[in-house]
């Protein structure tokens, strides 16, 4: 991959990391409820299911699966339900102020990782991407593999970056509006995200 081509790859995945979606959504989310660190750290969930997604394009099975009216209707509706499910747990979520936000244990943790990992995998979109979007940057010339492992880790770095700005603003919000009704509002709108993101899902088509 030369460097003219990285540097047009470069800020069109961040685009594509920087989108609203569900993902940035619900690192919005865990912030608000959680604090930053816990919520940056849970990323890794959905960091760990895109390297997975990357590393399944990359060995080519990534276009078998695309192809798949099967798979992609099984990944959409479980997410579909996945999403529904979140949004109304979140709906509901007893609110803290932010000075009250609770203390994140490891088991707390792990359970905001796999709420990641789980938005990642429930997203058929994410592999029909890394399908359609990385190959045209690769130069055929090239070590395919080599090019893989740069536009995998520069896709992932920028994930985690997206996920930084989405986290950083929600703690901000909660930062300058510490009230219960303040939070309040944010279980109510990142609920409804959730909710929404199902809707859109649910009408997602493969082409």
């Amino acid at each position: 991959m030369t460097l003219d081509a990285w540097l047009i790859f470069l800020p069109a995945a961040f685009l594509m990391a920087v989108a609203p979606g569900p993902s940035n959504v619900l690192v919005a989310s865990h912030s608000v409820r959680f604090g930053l660190t816990p919520a940056l750290l849970a990323v890794a969930g959905r960091i760990v299911t895109f390297a997975g997604m990357i590393l399944i394009t990359a060995l080519g099975l990534g276009a078998i699966l695309a192809a798949s009216e099967v798979a992609f209707a099984v990944i959409k509706w479980l997410g579909v339900v996945y999403l529904a499910w979140l949004g109304i747990q979140t709906w509901m979520a007893k609110p803290t102020a932010a000075a009250q936000a609770p203390v994140v244990t490891a088991v707390g943790l792990k359970a905001m990782m796999r709420r990641e990992a789980m938005v990642a995998i429930g997203n058929p979109k994410a592999i029909l991407i890394f399908t359609a979007a990385f190959p045209q940057f690769i130069d055929p010339a090239r070590d395919y593999d080599a090019q893989m492992w740069v536009i995998g880790a520069t896709f992932l770095v920028l994930e985690w970056f997206a996920a930084f700005i989405y986290g950083s603003a929600a703690a901000w919000f909660r930062r300058a509006a510490p009230s219960l009704k303040a939070a309040v509002i944010a279980n109510r709108l990142t609920g409804a995200a959730f909710c929404l993101g199902a809707v859109g899902l649910a009408f997602a088509r493969k082409d």
